[in-house]
């Protein structure tokens, strides 16, 4: 670091801007994050999962000994990182990624998309919806990315 400050024609013992160490600037970031002082979700343009999606998920009862649970059994929920108990309540995405009920609400209330894979799910924003289904989305970003 002191080849910057000698680069740069700067007194790294006397420059007024240098009273926070590298760790103690993370930490302060740290702190507002967890007390919510800013959120770093809140500029992603996508609104989160719809109400009617969430109200009407299919609740799945964990049991270890159903075969069609048994791919599960010695896994973790991926959000919260606990594993699954019998009669947990669980639930499947669409892209067939598993996890327990609440953790998954969690996440869909701020969030519009599977937590491993990003598979969008349905919204309240029609207008979010509608540029879904816009066969030329994205493509402008692209063409702009190499010009």
């Amino acid at each position: 670091m002191s080849f910057y400050f000698s680069d740069h024609n700067v007194d790294e013992e006397n420059d007024q801007h240098n009273h926070l160490s590298g760790d103690e600037v993370i930490w302060r970031i740290i702190q507002q994050h967890q007390a919510g002082v800013f959120d770093l979700d809140a500029h992603s343009g996508k609104p989160p999962a719809s109400n009617t999606f969430l109200r009407d998920m299919e609740v799945i009862w964990f049991d270890p000994e159903n075969p069609e649970h048994a791919s599960h059994k010695d896994e973790d929920c991926p959000i919260c990182g606990e594993g699954y108990k019998k009669d947990d309540q669980c639930h499947e995405l669409e892209c067939h990624h598993f996890f327990h009920l609440n953790c998954l609400k969690t996440w869909l209330r701020k969030h519009n998309t599977c937590p491993i894979c990003r598979k969008d799910v349905l919204t309240d924003c029609p207008e979010y919806e509608e540029r879904k289904l816009d066969p030329n989305r994205g493509k402008d970003n692209i063409h702009s990315m190499y010009m």
